[in-house]
């Protein structure tokens, strides 16, 4: 499941278990939800870029670089496949 479908999906189940809740607050949920990860992922990549001090790192597949670290990161954060 997608970052997206999880995300809607707590909404559902939200919205659905409180009977006072309308769309307005279902798309406020969404929103909400996706701001906060777009945030906290961003706070997380930028740890990383000031905290990481090589420039190369082993990975498991042999060795990766500091910035393309921090994209499959990020694209791993944000479910997307790299």
């Amino acid at each position: 499941m997608t970052r997206k479908e999880e995300i809607e999906e707590a909404a559902r189940k939200c919205t659905k278990d409180n009977p006072m809740c309308n769309n307005y607050e279902y798309i406020a949920f969404i929103r909400g939800a996706e701001y906060a990860d777009r945030t906290m992922i961003d706070r997380a990549c930028n740890w990383l870029c000031m905290n990481m001090t090589s420039i190369e790192y082993l990975g498991l597949n042999g060795n990766i670089s500091k910035p393309n670290f921090i994209r499959r990161f990020k694209q791993a954060m944000k479910g997307e496949k790299p």
